[in-house]
């Protein structure tokens, strides 16, 4: 057991137009059972629809939750946006939710924590979670799961299977976030990014029981992109990753190239447009 109010913890709220499903997100964060002061940090990137009057709504009624809210002056982008609410983090664990995702288990934070607690080389916790698709309901979960238990990865497995997954699922021990190459926020750095640079510093904690839901929409930062645009997106981070970690880990990163090359043949990418693809490439390495 843990004495939880020795727990520093902040929690992120990712928000951009999550109107629709803001209420669910925050609802699931306010029924969290963690008996601690929490830093909530409400990191919208100026949304045009109702999402941050919304969440004012539900500012005060959980005296546990201390409300703070970023900067709205322009809208910065969603790698920007994660930077900026890091830097605002003042726990010794973070916790994300993205608006559009839900906490499925009201111990969430309670077992991600605990597991940190009992295990001091690893460097965050992730946990299984629930596929939704908004049109047809739950999909599965991202791996099959019995009745508990956890697995411990490395970056290898990170690189090979971004097994972590969405951001929703995880908490963070903040000095390893600390640690992060700044370089990866000039990149549009999804949650594999940040997931292989943490695990430089660590192994992780996997949960097998599901504790998040994992909203597929049409509006997604990475749900509405088609599968040709994720397989340019993951070649794009394949060669970012390779150039900032000095090719540290390229036989695990040239794998998962190889098997998006096989891919790609089979959502039938024409070797024209796979040209143009390589060509893109070629020219954000230089960039970078």
């Amino acid at each position: 057991m843990i004495n939880e109010k020795n727990i520093n913890l902040s929690i992120i709220l990712i928000s951009y137009n999550h109107a629709s499903y803001i209420r669910e997100a925050i609802e699931s964060i306010l029924k969290q059972k963690f008996n601690s002061k929490i830093q909530l940090i409400v990191a919208d990137d100026k949304s045009t629809d109702r999402t941050l009057d919304i969440i004012r709504e539900y500012d005060g009624i959980d005296h546990r939750f201390a409300f703070e809210y970023l900067s709205q002056e322009k809208n910065i982008g969603i790698t920007k946006n994660y930077q900026r609410a890091f830097q605002a983090c003042i726990g010794d664990y973070i916790a994300i939710l993205e608006g559009d995702d839900i906490w499925a288990n009201d111990e969430k934070l309670r077992k991600q924590i605990i597991a940190l607690e009992n295990n001091k080389n690893c460097v965050f916790c992730s946990s299984n979670y629930y596929l939704f698709n908004e049109k047809i309901g739950i999909q599965g979960t991202r791996t099959l799961h019995g009745k508990g238990g956890s697995m411990y990865y490395d970056v290898p497995f990170i690189i090979k299977d971004n097994l972590p997954g969405n951001f929703s699922a995880i908490v963070y021990r903040k000095n390893v976030i600390e640690r992060l190459p700044q370089e990866i926020f000039n990149f549009k750095s999804y949650d594999w990014v940040i997931n292989i640079f943490s695990g430089l510093f660590g192994d992780f904690i996997y949960l097998h029981e599901p504790l998040s839901f994992y909203r597929i929409h049409e509006n997604g930062t990475w749900s509405s992109l088609s599968s040709k645009q994720k397989k340019i997106e993951q070649i794009k981070t394949i060669v970012f990753c390779k150039g900032l970690m000095q090719n540290k880990y390229n036989k695990e990163f040239d794998d998962v190239f190889k098997k998006l090359k096989t891919e790609n043949a089979k959502i039938s990418w024409g070797g024209v447009f796979l040209i143009k693809v390589i060509k893109k490439i070629l020219k954000f390495k230089k960039e970078i």
